[in-house]
């Protein structure tokens, strides 16, 4: 099973997709941001520092999703 992306949602209420990459697309870059209506994706119109905190709050929320998900044992429970 792959993961594709994040659909998540900013303070101001604006949604947008962390897509996952894989890494020989963009060396260095595990994921990217896209803008997000109506069920399909649209290219993000921001400033570069705008972008930047986006990011950093990406960044903040997928570490503690990641943080609270149980970690694998090897035993498989459904």
């Amino acid at each position: 099973m792959n993961v594709k992306g994040f659909l998540m949602e900013d303070e101001q209420g604006q949604e947008f997709v962390v897509v996952c990459q894989k890494p020989y697309w963009q060396p260095g870059k595990a994921f990217a941001l896209r803008g997000w209506q109506r069920r399909r994706m649209v290219p993000l119109e921001h400033t570069g520092q705008e972008l930047r905190d986006m990011t950093r709050g990406v960044r903040s929320t997928l570490n503690d999703l990641l943080q609270r998900l149980p970690r694998a044992s090897g035993k498989h429970e459904y």
